[in-house]
């Protein structure tokens, strides 16, 4: 059982957000050691027209306790990503 369905699909959302500013866009620098980018003012996250148009997020029911949907990872959609080639020439 979910108890917020609408915040477990945000929270997928965001993830794949992230995996395509990941791919697409993301580059840590460092400078003498020292990482440049310290929030998102210097990091450059994926803008409104680069993010997915759709994003299917499906809750399978089940008899378990309530819980939360765990730590999202933009991993499966940053190797989507790079299989059917969506950045361009990257």
């Amino acid at each position: 059982m979910i108890a917020n369905p609408e915040a477990v699909r945000a929270q997928f959302e965001g993830a794949a957000v992230f995996g395509i500013s990941i791919v697409c866009t993301g580059e840590i620098t460092a400078t003498k050691g020292v990482i440049r980018q310290s929030n998102f003012g210097d990091y450059r996250v994926a803008r409104t027209k680069e993010a997915p148009y759709q994003t299917n997020v499906y809750i399978v029911d089940s008899d378990a306790p309530p819980a939360g949907a765990g730590r999202t990872r933009g991993s499966t959609v940053r190797s989507g990503i790079l299989q059917r080639n969506l950045c361009g020439d990257k």
